[in-house]
């Protein structure tokens, strides 16, 4: 005979998402289905680890695929960078691209999205304006996810391409009641229909409806 206390484990072992589920939930469709895409706070992140490019390439790389290079705003969401590079990618010395230059405002540091900086982590003599052409920002994982202004785009002799990390839009919770158990499941703000494609567009991605935001049977790159 069951008991209330084992009705509740059993609800919540039926109606807990797992972590792949709440994944695929909240990554868009446009993303490899692999073990590069990460959630931290109800947002999906997929670590670019097996290219490098320039800066601005890696963010129209992100932007294609519906995001932007990461944001990052705050110590958690560097601490969890640095963690997942260390302990699940197992590359403790890389340097990344994050969505944070001087590109549109000279000497003055803005994130992608246009806003200021309210935290930041520079090295020493840093993001201070005073290298020349230095107008990109990596986050140095060997460094404890110290950042560095760096060039943006290569030079004859010297490259500057680096791996980057993808950040796509934040979600809203739903919260499902049964009984005498709730869980939470994790559901985007702006869901898109289911999608399916017989296409291969590989890690270019498909290309996204300009209306919506959701993806279309095309490839990025044809």
């Amino acid at each position: 005979m069951f008991s209330m206390f084992t009705l509740v484990c059993y609800l919540a072992t039926a109606f807990t998402p797992s972590v792949q589920s709440q994944i695929d939930l909240v990554c868009p469709p446009t993303l490899p289905q692999d073990d590069y895409r990460q959630l931290y706070s109800d947002v999906c992140f997929y670590f670019v680890l097996f290219r490098q490019s320039e800066y601005l390439a890696a963010q129209n790389h992100c932007e294609n695929l519906g995001g932007s290079l990461v944001l990052v705003k705050s110590p958690e969401l560097e601490e969890f960078i640095v963690s997942k590079m260390v302990s699940t990618y197992h590359q403790p010395h890389a340097k990344l691209w994050i969505g944070l230059d001087d590109l549109d405002r000279d000497k003055v540091f803005t994130w992608r999205d246009g806003s200021l900086l309210d935290y930041s982590n520079w090295a020493v003599g840093e993001g201070l304006g005073k290298n020349p052409g230095e107008e990109c920002a990596v986050l140095d994982v060997g460094q404890r996810g110290r950042w560095y202004d760096y060039r943006c785009n290569d030079e004859e002799f010297s490259s500057y391409e680096q791996q980057y990390v993808c950040q796509f839009g934040s979600v809203s919770e739903t919260t499902i009641t049964a009984e005498a158990f709730t869980v939470t499941v994790t559901s985007l703000t702006h869901p898109c229909p289911p999608f399916s494609c017989d296409l291969d567009c590989g890690m270019d991605g498909f290309k996204m409806n300009p209306l919506d935001g959701c993806a279309i049977c095309q490839c990025e790159v044809e």
